[in-house]
């Protein structure tokens, strides 16, 4: 995936042709974004800053990158920074981060903020980009305007909310950060086939519940802990495959799981669904020796309707067996 900006043509060429040739060589190189042109190139040569997302740790792509000219000149964070200067109208500087780390969403969230509110780079109009105080201010000027974006992106994107927990629409970006739940053994392995996504698996997955909320309102929404940028699963209802019924599901991240957040943002979508929807019951499943989220159910209120099978599912049949369950409104 290369998505471009709102800069110029000259830039966003520069972009697309240097981003297509990291992409075509490495699987595993999930993505690339334009997120600016700093000023810190030298003889007159700006500097393309290209946001990636890949699958592994960031130390793993040091060497690929080291094949096109690319140095590792610093630590961003949890990611790492490269530069290349084999360009002879501009250098690159590579923001390489792993699928769903926190600055991800931070610095895409910027540059869409920026987008929106072009006024604010009068600012800088004017000023000598060549000069080091240039990078200073702008640094600054980020720092400044971090929670406006933050409080900005939030609104555009949230629903409804818990105490804990921002429940969310998607967008069609959001799989390459939901690609490192649905490849995480730890989050599939009770689901579904019980193996990874791919990464179309990913992108088809959030494309249907982009689709499912354009048609009908709900989906499997997103779920972010607030505060956070990263994508911490989803919680909601979809269709029930080629059935008349809904189901209800949540994914959660590792590192979240056991906080309570499933029963505190599940509790929240079902109040939600019965003061906005005309839904009499909401089924539910899961694997038979899932017994965390067989607890959760209990504790949303669900009754057991005993071990069977799913081939109500329609989409995603399984071979295993599942305990099943229904949340009954009326």
């Amino acid at each position: 995936m290369i998505e471009p900006s709102f800069f110029d043509d000259f830039w966003t060429q520069l972009f697309k042709s240097e981003s297509a040739m990291l992409l075509k060589n490495h699987d595993e190189i999930l993505a690339a974004f334009h997120i600016g042109s700093t000023a810190i190139g030298i003889k007159n040569r700006l500097c393309v800053d290209v946001l990636l997302v890949c699958e592994k740790p960031p130390t793993y792509y040091e060497e690929y990158l080291g094949q096109f000219g690319y140095k590792r000149i610093t630590e961003d964070h949890s990611g790492l920074v490269f530069f290349s200067e084999r360009h002879r109208q501009a250098r690159f500087k590579i923001y390489l981060y792993q699928s769903n780390d926190n600055e991800i969403e931070r610095y895409l969230s910027i540059r869409d903020y920026l987008k929106a509110n072009a006024d604010l780079l009068q600012k800088f109009e004017g000023f000598d980009i060549h000069s080091q105080n240039y990078e200073v201010i702008k640094k600054k000027f980020f720092t400044e305007i971090a929670e406006d974006v933050y409080g900005w992106n939030t609104k555009k994107e949230t629903i409804f909310d818990s105490k804990r927990i921002l429940i969310q629409r998607w967008r069609p970006r959001d799989w390459i950060n939901f690609h490192s739940l649905s490849s995480n053994p730890e989050v599939i392995g009770f689901i579904y086939t019980g193996y990874p996504f791919s990464k179309k698996d990913s992108e088809d997955f959030i494309a249907t519940q982009i689709n499912h909320m354009d048609r009908l309102g709900y989906c499997f929404f997103k779920l972010k802990v607030k505060g956070e940028h990263r994508i911490a699963g989803f919680c909601g209802i979809q269709p029930l495959g080629v059935s008349s019924n809904v189901e209800m599901g949540w994914w959660l991240l590792p590192d979240l799981q056991g906080h309570g957040y499933v029963t505190e943002v599940g509790k929240a979508v079902i109040e939600y669904i019965q003061h906005h929807f005309q839904i009499s019951s909401i089924k539910a499943y899961c694997h038979i020796n899932h017994h965390r989220s067989m607890a959760v159910m209990k504790r949303l209120g669900f009754k057991s309707l005993g071990v069977g099978v799913t081939d109500v599912f329609g989409m995603h049949p399984l071979s295993k067996p599942v305990h099943r369950f229904t949340l009954d409104f009326i």
